[in-house]
C-alpha cells in the first residue's frame, strides 16, 4: 500500500468515527442554567412587568396634596431583598402619604395612599410579613409592591410626618421577619430625584 492510499484509509477511519459518534448525540435544547430545588418557594412578586406603551405620555410625579414635599429613594425588592419605610404622623390629624414606584421614562408602576392616624405610625413593606411577627407590625403595616422593575421610588409627604426606611435581607423565605436578624441597609433620602442614584455631585 504505497502512501496515498495510506492518507485516504486513515481520512477514511477518522469520518467514519465522527458520524459514529455523531449518531450517538440526541440533539436535545441545552440544560437550563439553573433549576429550582425540591421544596425552594417560587416568589411571583418579583415578575417584571410588560413596559408601557411608549407613546404614552410621561407621569411626572408631584405632590398629591397642596403643601407635600417630594422626598426620592432606591427601593430594593427583589428574592432576596425587601424594602421597609416608617411612617410617623406627629400631628393631631389624620396624615395621608403617597407612595409610588417609579419604572423606565418616569412610569408609575405602582402608587398606594397610606393613611395615618393622629400619632401613629405606620410601615410600608414590600414583601409578605412574617406570620409570627409581633402586633406592632402586623397592625401597622402596609404593602407596597416595588418588584426589581422599580427604579426609584416617590414618597409624597406632608407637614408633621417624619420618616425612616431602610432595606432587609431575606433570601430564601420572602418575608419580612422582625423576630430575626436579616441584616439591614439605611435607605437613602434625597429631595433631589438626580442625587438618589450614584454618581451625584456632593457640594
Amino acid at each position: 500500500m504505497n502512501k496515498p492510499q495510506i492518507l485516504l484509509l486513515a481520512s477514511l477511519v477518522v469520518l467514519a468515527s465522527a458520524l459514529s459518534f455523531a449518531q450517538g448525540i440526541s440533539l436535545q435544547s441545552p440544560p437550563a442554567l439553573a433549576q429550582e430545588l425540591p421544596g425552594t418557594p417560587v416568589f411571583t412578586d418579583d415578575n417584571a412587568p410588560a413596559l408601557p406603551n411608549p407613546d404614552t405620555p410621561l407621569a411626572v410625579p408631584t405632590p398629591v396634596n397642596p403643601g407635600d414635599r417630594l422626598v426620592y429613594f432606591t427601593p430594593q425588592d427583589s428574592n432576596g431583598t425587601a424594602t421597609v419605610i416608617n411612617l410617623w404622623n406627629t400631628t393631631n390629624v389624620t396624615a395621608t402619604v403617597n407612595v409610588k414606584g417609579m419604572m423606565t421614562g418616569n412610569y408609575v408602576y405602582n402608587s398606594v395612599n397610606i393613611q395615618i392616624p393622629p400619632g401613629s405610625l405606620r410601615r410600608a413593606i414590600s414583601d409578605n410579613l412574617d406570620p409570627s411577627a409581633p402586633a406592632s407590625w402586623t397592625n401597622n403595616d402596609v404593602s407596597v409592591n416595588f418588584t426589581d422593575s422599580t427604579i426609584y421610588g416617590v414618597l409624597s409627604v406632608p407637614a408633621g410626618v417624619h420618616f425612616d426606611g431602610y432595606i432587609v435581607f431575606n433570601p430564601d423565605t420572602g418575608y419580612i421577619n422582625p423576630n430575626l436578624d436579616q441584616g439591614a441597609l439605611p435607605l437613602r433620602f434625597s429631595a433631589d430625584p438626580l442625587t438618589v442614584l450614584l454618581p451625584a455631585v456632593m457640594k
